[in-house]
């Protein structure tokens, strides 16, 4: 049986159709790209809750001090987050890139190595806030302690980092309010960053609140 020219298409009908698809992709792609971006703002902010956790064990198991700048993931986070006991010169856990040290956001994650033998440890890209929690040597007892803190909801803790001006945000393990310093929050989540708190809250701040001025840095 022969099918009859009417039961088909027509060239204008497959025309609208394309064009009417292309329409609708145009407007649902970026409702989907800020409800993917929402998904991950909340997974960062759930990571950062759990780095607020292994803080909280960490200066309950050292008296109160806060970790030394350079050692802050592998003294207050590995060890509690994956059960690794801190050691100078041991392995650390083999972490993959997506684990809650990484902003889900951050499509290029730092590499970290905290020892002589220089290799590959575990990804990061979140900073810690150095300038008002810990000092620039090593030694526990020459850091910050809780008790010099005395608005804990307004003191920032950890962030998303970027090394200034760098494309796509490069994080670094430390964070400066300062701009003179390269070391910035990044603008990774709607131009802002999410921040931990040293009283375990989170929060999100657009770049230019955070930056330029001590308000929410300083432990005074």
């Amino acid at each position: 049986m022969k099918t009859r020219w009417t039961d088909r298409f027509t060239l204008i009908e497959l025309i609208i159709v394309i064009t009417t698809i292309a329409l609708l992709m145009t407007l649902l792609l970026p409702a989907l790209k800020l409800a993917r971006e929402k998904a991950n703002a909340i997974g960062c902010q759930n990571n950062l809750k759990q780095i607020g956790s292994c803080f909280s064990m960490y200066l309950m198991d050292d008296n109160e001090y806060f970790p030394a700048w350079g050692y802050w993931h592998t003294r207050a986070v590995l060890p509690y987050a994956y059960n690794w006991p801190y050691e100078w010169g041991r392995p650390a856990p083999q972490l993959k890139e997506r684990g809650i040290l990484v902003c889900p956001s951050n499509a290029t994650p730092a590499v970290y190595e905290y020892s002589n033998a220089g290799v590959r440890r575990f990804y990061f890209s979140y900073g810690y806030n150095y300038c008002s929690l810990a000092s620039s040597g090593d030694g526990e007892l020459s850091c910050v302690r809780l008790s010099q803190v005395r608005n804990p909801s307004n003191c920032l803790e950890v962030a998303d980092s970027a090394l200034k001006d760098s494309n796509p945000p490069a994080p670094w393990v430390t964070i400066h309010y300062d701009l003179s310093y390269n070391i910035n929050v990044s603008r990774i989540h709607s131009g802002g960053s999410n921040t931990l708190f040293v009283d375990g809250s989170v929060r999100h701040y657009r770049f230019n609140d955070l930056m330029g001025s001590n308000a929410l840095w300083s432990r005074q």
